[in-house]
């Protein structure tokens, strides 16, 4: 890495994926590639769009909320099997 240029991409280095993203362009000097590996961002990273949430979720995440305050001990193992395990 450039001498002039190390510290100052170590200043400005995203904290998160996202900023990162937003640091890479393609109108730059630098390859889509270098800039990436400078971010160290996986080319990929660099053009995923994350879809967000479906109109299901919230839905779906009611039905397992509700099972589960009805019946909390669903998906415990009991405390004998654990001991025949052994």
């Amino acid at each position: 890495m450039n001498a002039a240029i190390g510290p100052r991409l170590m200043a400005d280095a995203p904290t998160s994926r996202d900023a990162g993203q937003k640091m890479g362009s393609k109108d730059h000097k630098l390859s889509v590639r270098r800039q990436c590996a400078l971010l160290t961002l996986t080319r990929s990273s660099l053009y995923y769009e994350p879809k967000g949430e479906s109109a299901e979720n919230p839905r779906f995440m009611g039905i397992i909320d509700k099972q589960f305050l009805e019946t909390p001990w669903y998906g415990v193992t009991p405390n004998g099997s654990i001991h025949e395990a052994q």
